[in-house]
């Protein structure tokens, strides 16, 4: 529908009515003038929906972007564990590796008796009362001797417990009292292994003793 209706400006008698004219230019105005109104109204309002929409495009937009930093991240983050996974699944096949071959060395352990290591001449001390003055002559017995489960070397004695200990040290200072009056075999032993002098059937002196101490400096 026109804002201006031609209609009404002509009277019963098709004649053109110059008031009825004015009078329909005047509410034509008036029509423009509220429909400007409108559409300016109108404009506002779709020009505040449009802002409206724009800041919630920018926030979406942000969002957005921040999620995509924050896959980076956590895409990173899962090439890093990857990374350290392999490296733990790396650490746990060497361990298992480690663990077998130390189970396979160790595995008897406990059958073995583990012994006790003690100061020679301490224990020789609180046994005998008495300084140990030739550790040599004990070591050279010991070594002659091979006891199961004694070792003795570098000051130290070891056995399974410090009885065991205190009863071989008591079984060679008896041997050594025995041979006391006839050292001179034991001490070129002594001399030989130190290398200060070659065994000579000639120079090894007579003696006689025990089959068992004999056997146990031979």
């Amino acid at each position: 529908m026109g804002l201006f209706n031609y209609n009404n400006i002509f009277d019963d008698n098709n004649n053109f009515d110059y008031d009825a004219a004015r009078n329909e230019i005047l509410n034509a105005i008036i029509k423009a003038g509220l429909t400007y109104s409108l559409n300016i109204v109108n404009i506002h309002n779709l020009e505040n929906k449009l802002l409206n929409l724009t800041r919630k495009y920018n926030n979406l937009l942000d969002d957005y972007n921040q999620l995509i930093e924050e896959n980076k991240v956590i895409t990173q983050n899962n090439i890093d564990l990857e990374d350290e996974i392999s490296d733990l699944e790396d650490n746990v096949s060497n361990l298992k590796s480690n663990f077998s071959s130390f189970k396979a060395r160790f595995e008897d352990i406990h059958k073995k008796d583990i012994l006790e290591i003690f100061d020679l001449k301490k224990l020789w001390l609180d046994v005998f009362k008495e300084e140990l003055i030739d550790e040599d002559k004990i070591v050279l017995a010991t070594n002659k001797f091979k006891p199961d489960e004694i070792i003795i070397g570098q000051g130290y004695i070891g056995a399974c417990d410090k009885q065991s200990a205190i009863e071989w040290l008591k079984i060679v200072k008896t041997s050594l009292i025995l041979l006391d009056n006839d050292d001179g075999s034991l001490k070129l032993e002594l001399d030989v292994i130190n290398n200060k002098k070659p065994i000579d059937s000639e120079d090894t002196p007579d003696y006689n003793v025990s089959n068992s101490l004999g056997n146990f400096f031979d």
